[in-house]
């Protein structure tokens, strides 16, 4: 018989053993290892990984009553092929002791995992944790599936998770988690990590009043040739109210060059799409190489930086820095001859460089409806070829399309533009004869981009229009 060694289950090791200088003779498993020596099927196989059932509930101790460091309440290191499932039970943390006598101090996580490697944590009830509900370190292959989380209002900052120096860590239905949550909640997408992330719709509305989406890592969007679904969006959020959203030297990447080429006039994916989100914060955000629009609010399409469409109201847009695609536009509006309203637009201390456009409005012919109340203030240009345009006759070829109906344009203000135009229309208000009404300009100073050009507006059908410090000159006809 030949050399065998045979394992089965069980804990110790088996090591320092050499085989050498062996004759073999008709030998069936010359050289084997047989770590699954006597599994007669698959089924039992994988009743030999460790497992952790709850059906039961366990609870913390209290603070008055913990001993010991405050780092961890249950600690599991270095078990590989753990699978923890809750079925009806229960791991309650006792964090209600903990959160008025221990802002400042640490409080321990809940749940804690080190050096774990192909660990699958499904079907989890979690709440009221001192900490951090569950975090994960030095773990490679991690699945977590059906995570419910639950912290009151009055908890402090108890992450969902805390991942760090792991990989291969998959959170499935992590969102369904935060959006559930009775108290403040953050999704974290955590420093230092990548994430290959597909079409995504985080959809509310959630019971927490306030909601946070916190981005330290990056995340990359599938390419098209992996693309599966409509070419919509690649994350929606829809009806989430309170949501904040903040970028802390993270980015979320569109995969945008390999759309680019292949599909000019398909629909390419917009990056990141909101619709009916009231109260939304949106801050310090680093985005790259979208397929179509960057962000979009109430739904639109196109390569715009922001792009702000019908139904949009108390829209705030400051300190963003858009290279490259159509700037920041509202629009396009009226639309085969729909109604759509957008007001309250203010766009401050933006910057803009190698863009189509900078501050747009679009609206198309034959529409109705409003645009008004929006302003445009304190704005960087760098080789944008359309630095300020209305442009109410979008979408159509031929004059013999103009039609007399149009939305109206209303109490726009430009202020503060500085820069280079790429163009020599730096400035661009073509309002339809029924269109626009008091538009203000004032501090504007447009240069052009290249030494030997020089710049001009175009000013049209303007009713009411204040016309202040300007660089080229406006003179509306």
């Amino acid at each position: 018989m030949a050399p065998n060694v045979r394992i089965k289950g069980g804990s110790g090791y088996a090591r320092k053993i050499t085989f050498e200088e062996i004759i073999l003779q008709n030998a069936k498993n010359s050289i084997i290892i047989d770590q699954y020596y006597g599994i007669k099927t698959l089924s039992e196989m994988e009743d030999e990984d460790d497992a952790v059932r709850f059906e039961g509930k366990i609870v913390a101790p209290s603070m008055n009553e913990w001993v010991g460091d405050s780092f961890s309440w249950i600690q599991v290191f270095y078990v590989n092929g753990l699978t923890i499932e809750g079925d009806g039970g229960m791991i309650d943390g006792s964090g209600s002791t903990w959160w008025e006598k221990c802002r400042r101090c640490r409080r321990p996580t809940s749940l804690r995992f080190h050096s774990c490697n192909g660990l699958t944590v499904k079907s989890l009830s979690m709440s009221n944790s001192p900490g951090a509900h569950i975090s994960v370190n030095g773990c490679d292959g991690a699945f977590f599936s059906r995570i419910n989380i639950n912290s009151p209002p009055k908890s402090p900052n108890t992450d969902g998770f805390d991942i760090a120096v792991s990989k291969h860590v998959a959170i499935s239905k992590a969102w369904q988690g935060v959006c559930g949550e009775e108290g403040p909640a953050t999704l974290l997408i955590p420093s230092n990590k990548i994430f290959l992330v597909k079409r995504l719709n985080l959809n509310g509305p959630c019971k927490a009043p306030n909601v946070g989406i916190k981005f330290e890592g990056k995340i990359v969007a599938p390419s098209m040739n992996e693309w599966v679904g409509d070419s919509f969006s690649w994350i929606q959020v829809f009806y989430v109210n309170g949501l904040t959203i903040e970028g802390d030297g993270g980015m979320i990447d569109g995969s945008g060059s390999t759309w680019w080429e292949k599909c000019r006039r398909c629909r390419r994916p917009t990056s990141l799409r909101f619709h009916s989100c009231n109260g939304l914060t949106v801050k310090s955000l680093s985005m790259s190489n979208s397929p179509g629009a960057h962000i979009s609010v109430n739904g639109c399409d196109g390569d715009d930086c922001i792009a702000i469409n019908g139904g949009s109201s108390y829209i705030n847009a400051t300190r963003l820095f858009c290279k490259g695609g159509h700037g920041i536009s509202i629009g396009s509006l009226g639309r085969n001859k729909s109604h759509e309203t957008v007001e309250e637009v203010h766009v401050q201390n933006c910057s803009f460089i190698d863009t189509t456009n900078g501050a747009r409005i679009k609206t198309w012919p034959g529409g109705s409806g409003y645009a008004r109340k929006i302003t445009y203030e304190n704005i960087i240009l760098q080789d944008v070829k359309n630095s300020i345009i209305i442009d109410q006759y979008y979408g159509i070829k031929t004059l013999s399309e103009v039609e007399e109906d149009a939305v109206r344009v209303s109490e726009v203000i430009y202020r503060g533009f500085i820069g280079t135009s790429a163009s020599e229309k730096a400035i661009n208000l073509n309002c339809s004869p029924s269109g626009c009404s008091n538009i203000t300009l004032e501090h504007i100073y447009i240069a052009s981009s290249k030494s030997i050009k020089h710049v001009y507006a175009f000013c049209k059908n303007i009713v009411n229009g204040t016309i202040g410090s300007t660089v080229p000159k406006v003179s509306c006809k």
